[in-house]
């Protein structure tokens, strides 16, 4: 849903914080915060996820959406 929703609304600017992430096997108030320092920001939101993934090192196509976006071109 996240793709298509994307590509309906066109976002013109996205903006991830960060400064300070939450590191954890899920989101949740357990895990331990992590300074970053941080803050991307990017036309496209494919590409402001891929570049948290890469910060992270995490494989993006190990990310739902991000596969859904690029099975979709």
């Amino acid at each position: 849903m996240l793709p298509d929703t994307g590509s309906l609304v066109r976002p013109r600017l996205n903006i991830v914080d960060a400064i300070l992430a939450m590191e954890g096997q899920r989101p949740s108030t357990s895990g331990t915060p992590r300074p970053m320092n941080f803050l991307i920001a990017a036309a496209d939101p494919v590409a402001a996820d891929l570049t948290c993934c890469a910060i992270a090192g995490i494989d993006p196509l190990a990310v739902p959406m991000l596969a859904a976006a690029r099975d979709r071109g």
